[in-house]
């Protein structure tokens, strides 16, 4: 069972608000989740980062939401912490000047962003014994 989750968890309200749901609350729910899936050979995928500098989409300020890298980081540092296997899809995705890895929305993954999650996954899923 392959499993990525956590970015919706980390969109806030306005540019500097609240999440919508606490750090915490996001561990519990990956508790209640895997909790739920017997014996399924589990592998969670971490979130893929954020491009805060495209933080200014206007549908996103016009709904008053925004994200933040942190957040993403937070949640991938607490499933990197899970006894089931991670695959750490954050760090390939880190926004750099010279790849083109999200939409203009700063969270969504363009074709090149997708391809390298799907590389290391690939990778990481073939390390699995």
């Amino acid at each position: 069972m392959l499993c990525q989750l956590g970015a919706n968890d980390a969109q806030r309200l306005e540019r500097d608000g609240e999440r919508v749901v606490s750090a915490e609350e996001t561990v519990r729910n990956f508790d209640l989740l895997r909790g739920r899936a017997g014996q399924a050979r589990w592998v969670w995928l971490t979130p893929t980062d954020t491009d805060e500098q495209l933080a200014e989409y206007p549908p996103f300020k016009a709904a008053g939401i925004s994200w933040r890298a942190a957040d993403h980081a937070e949640t991938a540092a607490a499933l990197l912490k899970r006894p089931e296997a991670v695959i750490d899809t954050l760090s390939v995705t880190r926004p750099t000047p010279d790849r083109r890895l999200f939409e203009p929305d700063g969270v969504h993954l363009t074709s090149a962003g997708q391809v390298a999650v799907a590389r290391i996954a690939v990778a990481e899923l073939s390390r699995l014994d």
